[in-house]
């Protein structure tokens, strides 16, 4: 491949899929998982491979109290 998929010095990275999230984990220290297919399937997904899900529908702060 090369070094073009590896986005190094960026603020913000994608990636798809699991494994691109296994990568980014490694050097994350916020992961945003953006699902839009099926968001009880995603939920379902985090949830059971442990990791905390904190769903909000609406920018109105109230996520910052979570």
């Amino acid at each position: 491949m090369g070094d073009w998929d590896l986005q190094p010095g960026s603020g913000v990275c994608f990636e798809w899929g699991p494994t691109g999230a296994r990568r980014l984990a490694l050097e994350a220290a916020c992961l945003v998982i953006v699902d839009v297919l099926s968001f009880s399937k995603s939920v379902s997904v985090a949830v059971e491979t442990g990791i905390r899900v904190l769903p909000f529908w609406w920018p109105d702060g109230s996520a910052a109290d979570a």
